[in-house]
């Protein structure tokens, strides 16, 4: 989604509220050296550092909540690799 795609969603849908999941800019560069991504062919065509940015992009658009899946209460279920990994990759 850019910009424009919200700018879009915000005019046919006044006052709702969206609930997105976004990359950092650089994990949307290298992105494409994913496995997941290399097999289906898709790509992901931007990434945001800074969630309050989106603010700036038009009136009536207001950040109401981050959140980070490394805050999910159910990440110790994963294994000890996994969790390892997610933290050398700087997830934690």
């Amino acid at each position: 989604m850019s910009s424009g795609s919200l700018l879009r969603l915000q005019a046919a849908f006044p006052g709702c509220r969206l609930i997105a999941d976004v990359f950092s800019r650089l994990t949307a560069r290298s992105a494409t050296r994913h496995p997941s991504l290399k097999q289906t062919g898709a790509s992901l065509g931007w990434g945001i550092d800074d969630p309050r940015e989106v603010e700036s992009w038009a009136p009536g658009i207001y950040l109401l909540e981050e959140w980070y899946f490394t805050q999910d209460p159910d990440l110790d279920r994963l294994s000890l690799g996994y969790r390892s990994g997610l933290s050398v990759g700087g997830g934690f």
